[in-house]
């Protein structure tokens, strides 16, 4: 509650504005359209300002709360999702490329000035030789006892890729035909070429997918 002091000392302010916008020509009737806008002016004022602070602090209370909520259930799916991954991130070529160790590749040639050709090589000598140096060998005999030199050859492929639905549609979308010095476009025309051609008595031919 105001003092008996201050409620005189606003009246006589109200007077004296009266007064004065009289002196300047305003009619009564003006004048208290003026003073009802002023007011109205003044509560529409305060009652933006009072929702600009009831906005502010539902805010402040349900931002945190939402932040918490979404970052718990973010929490969630991620954890369901690598629940039975033994990794985080899947390893694969790009990952290999970046977290691999620096290698100094000026050793791996260092001294070569051709590449050496072993044969015989038994598997402690290759590892204690070669396996962990990096430097280049051809191994001359390596596939000898492979055999799939005796099972995967132009026939075994053309009739696998032939009795497989989709298999070429599925090479076309998913790999890359090398076609080399052929004048081959697809894997499915390479696998039509005659049967002489096939078994190297025509025109040679190399290609790979």
């Amino acid at each position: 509650m105001t003092s008996p002091e201050s409620q005189k000392e606003v009246e006589n302010s109200f007077k004296a504005l009266r007064k004065e916008a009289q002196n300047s020509g305003l009619t009564k009737k003006e004048i208290r359209l003026e003073f009802l806008q002023a007011i109205r002016g003044q509560r529409q004022k305060k009652n933006a300002t009072l929702w600009s602070r009831k906005l502010r602090l539902v805010f402040l209370i349900f931002f945190p709360v939402l932040l918490s909520c979404g970052g718990f259930f973010l929490f969630r799916y991620v954890a369901d999702y690598y629940r039975d991954d033994v990794c985080l991130i899947n390893y694969n070529e790009i990952v290999g490329e970046i977290s691999r160790k620096v290698t100094n590749c000026s050793l791996m040639c260092e001294g070569l000035r051709e590449f050496p050709k072993v044969s015989n090589l038994s598997k402690g000598e290759f590892v204690a030789k070669f396996a962990y140096n990096g430097r280049p060998v051809v191994v001359t005999d390596a596939a000898v006892n492979w055999t799939a030199l005796q099972t995967f050859n132009f026939t075994f492929l053309k009739n696998l890729h032939d009795s497989s639905k989709g298999s070429y549609r599925a090479n076309e979308e998913e790999c890359q035909f090398f076609p080399y010095k052929t004048e081959f476009q697809s894997l499915k025309e390479a696998f039509a070429m005659p049967k002489k051609r096939a078994e190297w008595k025509a025109a040679p031919w190399y290609f790979g997918w």
